[in-house]
């Protein structure tokens, strides 16, 4: 079983300066995603663990997550300066020495890119514009290790302009399960009140950036009410569990 771990992005809701920052995170939500999206029923199900915060904060689209994934292979035809340009709208940074995911570079015929659903880095080598090779390396000694047969893209950042859209489109964790998963809620009644605190934070913060100008009115808020996760839950089959607390009060009531 692949266990993925979507942990709370670690920057206050509003503040654009660290939307493109990488951090641990985000490539552990990144590919959490990337987990959920190209699971295939043959597979074995993955278990993802997560928070209130976690869960509640808006992400790119599945579909859109989807249809930014794509698979290179050797053989195969690529123009190297047009990958570039498609992982750079995905949100990979361009920098001389790739060292983390959600970087790419250029030497002559050779990109190196890091993926986030990936461990190690791939180099790609090119002859004119078909690709001739694809080999892991290193990050600290920048060698190439073993060749791979296939490379999965994935997304570099959470939120991308929509494919038919310039504008940036927001979704859910929970529009990637599928109609056979499960959502095994710890205290329900406690994920209720920390999405229902947070949001109301949330709210106040947006109010005060509006009163100083530092927000247009109508900037969308990061994050899903309770009342819209709630309703999302209730499409799924769920299992909730009680807190000590809950049960030892439902148990004195009857």
């Amino acid at each position: 079983m692949c266990i993925r771990d979507s942990p709370e992005l670690d920057f206050l809701p509003y503040d654009s300066s660290q939307l493109s920052a990488v951090s641990y995170q985000m490539i552990e939500r990144l590919r959490a995603l990337a987990t959920l999206a190209l699971y295939r029923g043959s597979d074995k199900p993955p278990l993802i663990v997560t928070s209130a915060l976690a869960i509640m904060s808006k992400t790119i689209p599945r579909r859109d997550f989807v249809a930014a994934c794509h698979i290179l292979k050797p053989g195969i035809a690529a123009e190297p300066l047009e990958l570039l340009r498609r992982w750079q709208s995905l949100g990979y940074e361009v920098e001389d020495v790739v060292e983390v995911p959600g970087q790419m570079s250029k030497r002559g015929g050779i990109i190196d890119v890091f993926p986030p659903c990936s461990q190690l880095p791939v180099r790609i080598e090119f002859f004119g514009n078909q690709i001739e090779s694809m080999r892991c390396f290193d990050t600290e000694s920048q060698r190439s290790t073993n060749s791979v047969s296939s490379l999965i893209v994935t997304p570099a950042r959470e939120f991308i302009p929509s494919a038919d859209s310039s504008e940036v489109v927001a979704g859910s964790v929970l529009d990637y399960l599928g109609s056979d998963a499960w959502l095994v809620l710890d205290d329900l009644q406690g994920i209720e009140l920390a999405v229902t605190r947070l949001s109301e934070e949330a709210q106040e913060l947006r109010a005060a950036k509006m009163g100083k100008g530092e927000l247009p009115e109508d900037f969308p808020s990061p994050y899903l009410t309770w009342e819209e996760l709630e309703s999302q839950m209730k499409e799924r089959h769920r299992l909730a569990l009680l807190s000590a607390v809950s049960y030892q009060l439902s148990a004195t009531s009857n």
